[in-house]
């Protein structure tokens, strides 16, 4: 007996293949629609006025006074942020520097900076990023199930920067005038981002960063063939796309903007860094250090970077050191 579909079958089939086919087109069309989408509006949306601040000292010696300062507003209430006020004997106001580091990092970067004579004429002020869920050793489960809180983290984290460059101006003892970020490793995401699309920012650098958040991903995980790796990257990229800083670099200039970075970095391949470097605009400036990437020896690290950063701005007539 010959065995085949009937004629209502094959049309099931031929209609399921048709709405698969016109499926696969459409979220294709949106994945382009996506990636080439203007994000700006939708991080600005994120930005609300401040409701209060709650200032603490932490800790003073004879060159500067770190607070940690708890900001509320409608979007981000309860925004962690520390501030580093160098000790003003008759000075000021001072230039500041937001520096945002790694996940861990906020705390840690105010207690580490110096590197140059200048640092104790800048304000430096970092912040916990907005996510409280569990950061390291997570399982794949844990992780997956974590994904929209994350992803909702990274949406708030340019708005947050945008925030203490509204707490910074509050701020007496700050030049108003000489406000600037400066990011390194993950950091660079927000604080290019930031000085992108808020021209109160005057200049920015990054440390061991780049572009291409796909590549970035892929060349950062040690697991699966090639084709896997380039797959979770581009999910990664899809998750992170509103902070790709390939689509603002060139929104910085005419301001200036310094790239640093590693020349023993693997976790920064070369080619992305100048990827985003050759995106840029005028006036820009690179820099390449003997170094490893930014988690390792991180206190030196973060006194050397911190250091890089004041002399830069010093140099190129950024700031007027009193």
């Amino acid at each position: 007996m010959e065995i085949g579909f009937s004629l209502p079958m094959r049309k099931k089939v031929r209609i399921l293949l048709y709405t698969a086919v016109a499926g696969g087109s459409i979220f294709c069309l949106y994945l382009v629609y996506y990636s080439l989408k203007d994000h700006t509006n939708n991080l600005l949306s994120r930005v609300s006025p401040i409701l209060s601040t709650d200032v603490a000292l932490i800790s003073t010696d004879s060159s500067s006074v770190v607070y940690s300062i708890r900001i509320d507003t409608e979007t981000l209430p309860g925004l962690q942020c520390f501030l580093r006020v160098p000790v003003q004997s008759g000075r000021g106001p001072f230039p500041a520097i937001i520096l945002l580091g790694g996940v861990n990092t906020g705390r840690d970067a105010i207690q580490f900076v110096g590197g140059s004579s200048y640092t104790d004429d800048f304000i430096f002020m970092t912040m916990d990023y907005p996510y409280a869920g569990k950061k390291k050793n997570l399982t794949a489960f844990e992780f997956i199930t974590a994904i929209p809180s994350i992803r909702e983290a990274i949406l708030n984290s340019v708005p947050a920067v945008i925030t203490m460059i509204d707490y910074l101006e509050t701020r007496e003892e700050v030049d108003k005038d000489r406000i600037f970020t400066a990011g390194a490793s993950f950091g660079i995401f927000f604080t290019i981002v930031s000085a992108a699309i808020d021209t109160r920012v005057r200049a920015t650098v990054s440390f061991f960063g780049a572009g291409d958040i796909s590549g970035m991903i892929a060349n950062n995980l040690d697991f699966g063939p090639p084709f896997i790796r380039k797959l979770l990257g581009f999910l990664g990229y899809l998750l992170l796309l509103p902070t790709e800083p390939l689509n603002y670099i060139d929104r910085i200039s005419p301001r200036h903007f310094l790239m640093v970075n590693g020349r023993d970095d693997e976790r920064v391949p070369r080619e992305l860094v100048e990827k985003l470097y050759n995106k840029a605009g005028e006036p820009k400036e690179s820099i390449w250090l003997d170094a490893d990437h930014f988690s390792t020896e991180k206190e030196r690290l973060i006194a050397q970077i911190t250091g890089i950063a004041v002399d830069w701005l010093a140099n190129n007539g950024l700031v007027e050191i009193k």
